[in-house]
C-alpha cells in the first residue's frame, strides 16, 4: 500500500515535469505542473470525508447496538452492522489516510518545483525534491523488509510494534545516508550540509508527529491509562480528561514544525543560493519534503491496522477463540498506528499547503510585475518567521486550553469522591446528619487557586 502510493506520487510528479520543462520556458512548465496539485486536493476532498464518514458511522451504530444494547461482542455475527463496520475500516482508515497523504506528497512535491521556477534556482536545485523522495523512496523497500519473520516474546504488542518501529528506523537511516551522499556529491560543502539537515529535520518531525500520538493513544501510557481510570467516575470524567489529553497532544508536534521551519528557513537563508529570503523558503520547502517523502514507510504502517482488525473480525466470527490471543493484541497495536498516522497526515498536510501557498503568492507578484522584496515587505502573512510565531500562539492556546480542562477535571474528581465519601459515612440522605459544606467548598477552592497559575503564566 504505502509503496504504491509513494511510487504512484512521484512516478506523476515526475513524468510531469519533463515532459513540460522541455517543451515550456520557466516558469510556465511550473504552473502547467500546479494543477496536478490541485487535482489530487480534489479527490482526497471526496475519498477522506466519504470514507471518515462511512468509517465512523458503520463503528459507531454497530458498536452502540451491539455492545451497549444487546451485550455481544463487538464483531458477533449476529450483528447487522459488523460487515459493515469491518468494511469502514478499509474505506476510511486506508483507502481515506492513503488519498489524504497521497495528496499531500503531490502537492509538497509540486509545490516545491514550483518555488524553484519561481526563484530561478539552479536546475540541481529544481531536480532536488524529485531525487529527495526518490532516494527516500529507495530507503521505503529496504524498510519494509525488516517487518519479515517471527515476532518472538512473551509481550507480543510490544514485540510487533518494536518490528514495525524498526521499519520506519531503517527507512529514515538508509535514505538519509543516501540523501547525505547524493548532496555531497552534488553541491557545494555547506549548501549540502544545510540540503542534507533540513531534509533530516522532515523526517525527524515525522518521528515525533508519529511518537507523540503513539504516546497519547496506546494503553500502555499514562494518559490512556489516567482517562480510563476517569471512568470510574463517571462518563463526564472521561470525556474532559480525554478531551484535555487531546489538546495536549498537538503542542509536540506543533514545536516540532516550528523546530524544522525555523531551522531549515535559517540554514537556507544562508547556505542555499539565493539566500536571503528566497533561499530561506525554499529550505523550510525541502524539510517538508523529508517529512513528505516517508509516506511510503508510514501508509505502510497504517494499512497494518485495518488488517489486524478485519483479522480480528473474523476470528471472532468463526468462532476462533483460541486465535485471539495472538490477533488481540495486533489488533490493539493497529489501533494505535491508525490513529499515529493520521498525526501524520495533519502535520504533512499543513505543510504542503504552506509551500504551495507560498508558491502561488510568488507567482502572483512576478506576474503582477511588483519586485520581489517590495512584494515581499507588504505579504509578511507568507514569512515564515510570522508563521512560525502564529504557531506557536496556537499551541499556546491548546496548552492553556489543555491545563484548564485538565484542573476542572481533577477538582471534579476529588469532589465526587468526597461526595460519596460523606453519603457513605454520614446519614445524609435518611435527614439525620447535615452535609460537610466547607469541605465541599475547599476542596474547589484550593484547586482553583492552585491551578490556575500554570494556564495564567504562559499566557503572560
Amino acid at each position: 500500500m504505502g509503496l504504491s502510493l509513494a511510487s504512484i506520487a512521484l512516478l506523476v510528479v515526475t513524468i510531469l515535469y519533463m515532459a513540460y520543462s522541455s517543451v515550456l520556458p520557466t516558469p510556465l512548465w511550473a504552473e502547467a505542473l500546479a494543477p496536478v496539485a490541485f487535482g489530487a486536493s480534489l479527490i482526497s476532498l471526496f475519498i477522506r470525508v466519504a470514507g471518515g464518514i462511512y468509517t465512523k458511522a458503520a463503528d459507531w451504530g454497530a458498536d452502540i447496538v451491539g455492545k451497549v444494547e444487546a451485550g455481544i461482542p463487538e464483531d458477533d455475527p449476529r450483528n447487522p452492522g459488523v460487515i459493515a463496520d469491518n468494511v469502514g475500516d478499509n474505506v476510511g482508515d486506508c483507502a481515506g489516510m492513503a488519498s489524504d497523504v497521497y495528496e499531500s506528497f503531490v502537492v509538497v512535491l509540486a509545490g516545491a518545483l514550483l518555488l524553484a521556477a519561481v526563484f530561478k534556482l539552479a536546475p540541481s536545485l529544481v531536480r532536488l525534491s524529485i531525487m529527495l523522495a526518490t532516494l527516500t523512496l529507495i530507503g521505503t523497500l529496504v524498510g519494509v523488509q525488516v517487518v519479515r519473520g517471527e515476532v518472538r516474546g512473551k509481550d507480543l504488542a510490544a514485540a510487533a510494534m518494536g518490528k514495525l518501529n524498526l521499519a520506519l528506523y531503517t527507512t529514515i537511516i538508509v535514505a538519509a545516508i543516501l540523501v547525505a551522499i547524493y548532496s555531497f556529491i552534488t553541491f557545494p560543502l555547506m549548501e549540502a550540509v544545510a540540503i542534507f539537515v533540513a531534509d533530516l529535520l522532515g523526517m525527524i518531525t515525522a518521528i515525533v508527529v508519529l511518537f507523540a500520538t503513539e504516546y497519547f493513544t496506546h494503553y500502555t501510557f499514562p494518559p490512556v491509562r489516567n482517562i480510563a481510570r476517569q471512568a470510574v467516575l463517571s462518563a463526564s470524567n472521561v470525556i474532559v480528561a480525554g478531551y484535555s489529553y487531546g489538546l495536549l497532544s498537538a503542542i509536540p508536534t506543533i514545536f516540532m514544525v516550528v523546530a524544522a521551519l525555523g531551522i531549515s528557513y535559517v540554514l537556507g537563508s544562508m547556505f542555499i543560493p539565493p539566500y536571503g529570503i528566497e533561499g530561506g523558503i525554499f529550505g523550510t520547502a525541502v524539510a517538508s519534503v523529508g517529512l513528505l517523502s516517508l509516506a511510503g514507510i508510514v501508509i505502510s504502517l497504517d494499512s497494518y491496522g485495518p488488517v489486524s482488525d478485519n483479522a480480528n473480525g473474523l476470528v471472532e466470527m468463526t468462532g476462533m477463540e483460541e486465535v485471539r490471543d495472538v490477533t488481540d493484541p495486533l489488533d490493539a497495536i493497529g489501533n494505535t498506528f491508525k490513529a499515529t498516522t493520521k498525526g501524520y497526515a495533519i502535520a504533512s498536510a499543513g505543510l504542503a499547503a504552506l509551500i504551495l501557498f507560498i508558491g502561488f503568492i510568488y507567482e502572483v507578484v512576478e506576474r503582477m510585475g511588483i519586485p520581489l522584496t517590495q512584494a515581499f515587505s507588504e505579504l509578511m502573512v507568507i514569512d515564515p518567521r510570522i508563521i512560525i510565531g502564529a504557531l506557536i500562539g496556537v499551541a499556546l492556546v491548546y496548552f492553556f486550553s489543555s491545563q484548564t480542562l485538565a484542573s476542572v477535571g481533577r477538582a471534579a474528581g476529588e469532589l465526587v469522591e468526597e461526595i460519596r465519601r460523606q453519603f457513605r459515612t454520614k446519614k445524609i440522605l435518611e435527614g439525620l446528619e447535615k452535609p460537610d459544606y466547607n469541605r465541599a467548598i475547599d476542596i474547589v477552592t484550593r484547586h482553583a487557586l492552585r491551578n490556575f497559575l500554570v494556564p495564567g503564566l504562559s499566557a503572560s
